[in-house]
């Protein structure tokens, strides 16, 4: 084969690589900072992209709640919705929406505290 040729096809199989790679979900940890006040029971999240909810997630408290709680997904690149329902002893729930764009694995904090 003539070097020119490896030249081309290395690059095509490369090229070939990172495209299968961009496409690829990636591994991303959400930590929900759940605020202390008003004894919280339970949380519910649905992470949407466009109008069609991808991940669903409840998590419930027994005892006093954690002041984080981690949830493990894969998504692919791109922006989604987090729609937040998070459910109190005394009180109605609070609804909260938060945006997220993934680019890149890694760990996103997601505060559910200030405005819904």
């Amino acid at each position: 084969m003539k070097p020119f040729t490896r030249v081309l096809l290395v690059m095509g199989l490369a090229a070939l690589a990172l495209f299968a790679i961009r496409e690829a979900p990636r591994d991303v940890t959400l930590v929900y900072g759940v605020p202390e006040a008003g004894d919280p029971q339970a949380l519910e999240v649905d992470i949407r992209r466009g109008e069609e909810t991808v991940r669903h997630a409840e998590f419930r408290f027994h005892g006093p709640a954690p002041t984080q709680v981690r949830h493990e997904v894969r998504l692919l690149d791109g922006e989604y919705t987090l729609a937040l329902r998070l459910s109190r002893a005394a009180a109605p729930p609070r609804l909260f929406r938060r945006s997220i764009s993934i680019s890149e694995g890694g760990t996103i904090v997601v505060p559910l505290s200030g405005e819904p």
